[in-house]
C-alpha cells in the first residue's frame, strides 16, 4: 500500500457535490481515504474568471500503481463531465483531481509526473496538503509541506471554509 495525495478542485456550482461523490463513492472502490483536508475558496490560478475555487487534498492509502491511479483520476473527472483541453490553456471546471504525490515515488512520465511538478509553486494546494500532511517531505526538493508553504511565492488569497462544505470534514483524521 502506498500513500497519495490528491488534489481535488473546481469552480462551478456543482464542485463540492462532486468532491463529496468522489471522496465516498469512488475512491472505497480502489484505496482506503485516510484523511481530508479543509476546503478552501481561493482565486483562480493562471487565468480571469469571476467563479473562485474551492480546493482540497485528501490522503488515501491505495495499491494502484501512479498510471492506473491517474487513470481512475481522469475517468472520474470525464464522468463529471469534465473535458480537458489539449492546450496548456486554464479554465473554469467542475471538477479538477491531480496526484500530488504517491509515497517517495519519483515518476516522471508522460501520463504522469509524480510529485506534481508545480505542487511547490501553488498556494492552493499548499494550504490544505499542510494540513493533513505538514510534515511530508518532497522527494525531490528535500522540504517538508510547511517549508514549501513558507517558501511559496504564489501570494493569491485562499479562505478556508467553515460550516460550509462540513461533509469532508468527517474523513478528517
Amino acid at each position: 500500500m502506498e500513500t497519495a495525495y490528491i488534489q481535488l478542485g473546481g469552480n462551478l456550482p456543482e464542485t463540492s457535490s462532486f468532491f463529496l461523490r468522489f471522496v465516498t463513492s469512488e475512491v472505497p472502490l480502489w484505496g482506503t481515504v485516510v484523511s481530508c483536508s479543509s476546503c478552501f475558496e481561493t482565486e483562480p490560478w493562471g487565468f480571469d474568471s469571476p467563479n473562485p475555487f474551492l480546493n482540497a487534498v485528501i490522503c488515501i492509502q491505495t495499491e494502484l500503481s501512479p498510471e492506473s491511479l491517474m487513470q481512475k483520476l481522469l475517468a472520474f473527472e470525464e464522468q463529471a463531465g469534465r473535458r480537458r483541453k489539449t492546450a496548456a490553456n486554464y479554465e473554469n471546471r467542475i471538477i479538477d483531481l491531480d496526484v500530488l504525490a504517491l509515497g517517495e515515488q519519483i515518476v516522471n512520465k508522460k501520463t504522469i509526473t509524480v510529485p506534481h511538478p508545480r505542487l511547490h509553486l501553488r498556494k492552493f494546494v499548499l494550504q490544505p496538503l499542510s494540513q493533513i500532511a505538514p510534515h511530508w517531505v518532497h522527494p525531490i526538493l528535500g522540504k517538508s509541506t510547511l517549508e514549501l508553504l513558507a517558501d511559496c511565492t504564489d501570494h493569491s488569497k485562499t479562505k478556508r471554509l467553515t460550516n460550509q462544505y462540513a461533509e469532508l470534514a468527517i474523513f478528517s483524521g
